[in-house]
């Protein structure tokens, strides 16, 4: 019996530990060169993301209950896991297949793949970014494109993940980052992984922040960007995925800006 088929008889809260466990062993490798040295299995990266589809789909609950879980040293791995969690949770909503649920878990996973080429000391910065410090962070988008277009396979399931790590700040509007010369829109995959990853760095301990955001505060600042800068429609089946309801306070003016630093 292989670890896949093992993971459908366990409880449903031992099968999503087991798949945050396997998932941050997997971004892991990820990180370090594996993936950009084409030494992380595709057949492994298929199994963790075919049972964290397979938990949120049987028992969403206790997968969003991982995101819980903060651990300060490791927070660009249970960054990306809990992106991947929100976004095939979003994705579960619209009724997508599993084998596309499957490659939006997967893009979202390694949304954040090409930071492997920013330095620490700007990823881990207390305060405020400079420009020429901003302008570096800005180019894990496009590392992110280079990193994964060196997988040996080259499917469907590797190209929305390339598309992803390019376009998950970009907005509805072609704001936000990379710019390019023709204006571009994120496709509807990037939608979903931009919120997920707004919601995430929003309600995180972060070194530039004082505080996280609460979960209704960050649902607050996100439904203030419906049918601008994010897809409303997808704001509102988000709001749905975690359960709670915007903040009435002005939480807004709390932050300079919306975009998370890292």
């Amino acid at each position: 019996m292989t670890t896949y088929e093992e993971d459908l008889h366990l409880a449903p809260e031992q099968q999503a530990r087991r798949s945050l466990i396997s998932a941050l062993h997997l971004i892991k490798e990820a990180v370090s060169d594996g993936i950009i040295r084409g030494k992380v299995n595709p057949r492994k990266i298929k199994r963790v993301i075919e049972s964290i589809v397979d938990t949120v789909i049987s028992d969403e609950h206790s997968m969003l209950a991982l995101t819980a879980i903060r651990n300060y040293d490791e927070y660009t791995y249970h960054h990306s896991f809990n992106v991947c969690i929100y976004s095939v949770a979003l994705a579960n909503r619209l009724g997508l297949p599993r084998k596309t649920l499957a490659e939006i878990g997967a893009a979202a996973l390694f949304h954040d793949i090409g930071k492997t080429d920013i330095p620490q000391s700007i990823l881990n910065k207390i305060g405020n970014l400079t420009e020429d410090e901003w302008k570096v962070l800005q180019q894990h988008t496009i590392a992110g494109v280079k990193h994964l277009s060196q997988l040996k396979k080259l499917d469907r399931a590797t190209l929305r993940s390339i598309i992803v790590a390019f376009c998950h700040h970009l907005n509805l509007d072609s704001t936000g980052y990379p710019q390019t010369k023709q204006k571009i829109k994120p496709d509807a995959v990037s939608r979903i992984v931009r919120i997920a990853d707004i919601f995430e760095a929003l309600t995180s301990p972060r070194s530039y922040r004082s505080r996280p955001f609460t979960k209704a505060e960050a649902l607050k600042m996100i439904t203030e960007r419906a049918g601008t800068e994010l897809d409303a429609t997808l704001c509102m089946l988000f709001a749905d995925v975690v359960g709670v309801e915007p903040e009435s306070s002005d939480t807004t003016s709390q932050a300079k800006s919306l975009e998370p630093q890292s």
